[in-house]
């Protein structure tokens, strides 16, 4: 009976347990890409150092996974390799403000916007033995990319247009990364 017990015992805990494992990043960086060719972007060479990720064999790493709120962290770690762990940040970010457009000559208010949206952001960290070590990037799963950056350096690669109160939830999506990895 004890047996019994422990076998549905751990079959009720191994439900809890995360079984997306799923690695996005191929599908996000072809989205980013055809939104910045249909915004006529020329420079995609900052993009192209980063296909390198898209690929990876999942096998080599542990998995683990963590969620707070409406972020959760995905995390694949090896002791071997150039490429020794990488995170995927899943965020939603909910909005519910007014933006005021203003004249850039005169200050004057032109329009206010009621904004009241949620946006999704995914951000990816990938961290190598070798330089350059610490790759970043992050996208609006709607507008498309938001930053990259190598080692620090950052990229200004954006999509021209984004949605109205997309740069609010960009801010706090950036937190809430930076608090996810913090208590990794």
């Amino acid at each position: 009976m004890a047996t019994f017990n422990l076998i549905i015992l751990f079959l009720l805990l191994s439900t809890f347990q995360p079984t997306d494992n799923s690695f996005d990043f191929k599908e996000d960086i072809e989205r980013d890409k055809r939104i910045l060719k249909v915004e006529n972007y020329t420079g995609n060479a900052q993009l192209r150092q980063f296909e390198r990720f898209k690929s990876i064999d999942l096998s080599e790493f542990k998995f683990s996974f963590q969620k707070e709120r409406t972020t959760s962290l995905k995390k694949w770690k090896r002791n071997t390799g150039s490429l020794r762990e990488f995170y995927q940040i899943d965020c939603k970010i909910s909005v519910d403000t007014v933006v005021s457009f203003t004249d850039v000559d005169t200050k004057a208010i032109l329009n206010r916007v009621s904004v009241k949206a949620t946006f999704s952001f995914r951000t990816y960290i990938f961290k190598l033995v070798n330089k350059p070590r610490d790759w970043y990037y992050m996208t609006n799963l709607r507008d498309g990319l938001v930053e990259t950056s190598v080692d620090g350096i950052e990229s200004n690669i954006a999509p021209e247009t984004i949605a109205v109160g997309s740069d609010i939830a960009c801010w706090k999506a950036k937190a809430e990364t930076d608090k996810m990895l913090k208590n990794r």
